[in-house]
Order: structure tokens, then C-alpha cells, then sequence
């Protein structure tokens, strides 16, 4: 990659993977700033969930890489959000036990999704529960981040404007 190349990019997940492959180091020396950077990709997407148990769980990943959290803390957050995660995915498309649960923030998010994306019922619900495990993916991130980068299945979530503006192409080429 090139300057001009790094001042373009678009699929910030792609060039995540080539900096992993190419500069492994970055991210062992700009761990607390790559964690940051993926609390705030995730934040971008908030407006989408009215639960605020997933902005109350990445306020405490970023107080914990901080270290401004113990790990007690942390952790009941880190629970929390993985079973609201989990409870969305039942919401969308429900168990064999259970079948489609439809709760009231569940469906206003729903909604909400479906208005501002312009997209179709099906497909909310996929955006919904993939941004919900992206989520809880970066809090995961926030305490186990020595094998690379959050899970790569959610891309979509993954902020290029972001990534350059807490990164330069210096710091990346300098991590050789």
C-alpha cells in the first residue's frame, strides 16, 4: 500500500487484513488505539439499537482498555452485552424451541433500520443481529486483542473515514 492508496481506500476491513499480514507490529504497538478505533466504529452504529446495555457495554470496553475499569466491571458488562447479542438473534429469527420473539425495542430498531437503510424486513434483521455480534465481537476485542483483530464476519461495520482519522500511513509503514 501507498500513500495514495491509503488516502482512498474504502474497504477499511481489506486493509485491516493487509496491515495484519504486512505490519503485524502495528497492532501490538497501537493496541490501546486499535481497540479505541473499533469501540468507535461500533459506536457509529448505536442509533440502530434502542438497548442501551450495548452503549453502557462499549462505554466500559473503552473505560477498561483505558484502564479506568477493573476487570470485575468490565466483565459484568461483557456478559451483559453478549446476551442482549444473543437475545437479538432470537428476536430475528428465533429457536426451534421458540419462535420469533418480538419485543418492543427489537421492533422499533427493526423499524428504524428498515427506514434509514431503505431496506427490506429480511434484511434488517440480518443488519440488526450481525451489528449486535459486531458489538459484542469489539468488546471482546477490548480484553483478548493479542491474535489480531476483532471477528472479520461483519465488515459492513468497519469504518475506512475512522481508520484514517486515528491512523496515519506513517504510523502503519513506521510499525515494520
Amino acid at each position: 500500500m501507498n500513500i495514495e492508496q491509503w488516502n482512498s481506500f474504502s474497504d477499511a476491513s481489506k486493509v485491516l487484513d493487509d496491515i495484519l499480514d504486512k505490519h503485524p507490529k502495528f497492532f501490538i504497538q497501537n493496541k490501546v488505539d486499535v481497540q479505541i478505533y473499533f469501540i468507535e466504529c461500533a459506536r457509529k452504529y448505536l442509533s440502530f439499537r434502542s438497548d442501551d446495555k450495548f452503549s453502557l457495554g462499549l462505554d466500559a470496553a473503552e473505560k477498561y482498555v483505558k484502564g479506568e475499569l477493573d476487570w470485575e466491571t468490565f466483565h459484568d458488562h461483557s456478559y451483559t452485552l453478549e446476551g442482549a447479542a444473543f437475545g437479538v438473534e432470537r428476536n430475528a429469527l428465533g429457536t426451534s424451541e421458540i419462535p420469533e420473539v418480538k419485543d418492543a425495542d427489537y421492533l422499533l430498531d427493526l423499524q428504524a433500520v428498515q427506514n434509514i437503510q431503505g431496506i427490506d424486513h429480511e434484511k434488517a434483521k440480518h443488519f440488526i443481529t450481525n451489528l449486535s455480534y459486531f458489538i459484542s465481537s469489539v468488546m471482546d476485542y477490548s480484553y483478548c486483542s493479542d491474535n489480531g483483530l476483532p471477528s472479520n464476519d461483519y465488515p459492513d461495520f468497519i469504518c475506512a473515514i475512522l481508520l484514517r482519522k486515528h491512523f496515519t500511513f506513517q504510523q502503519v509503514i513506521a510499525s515494520e
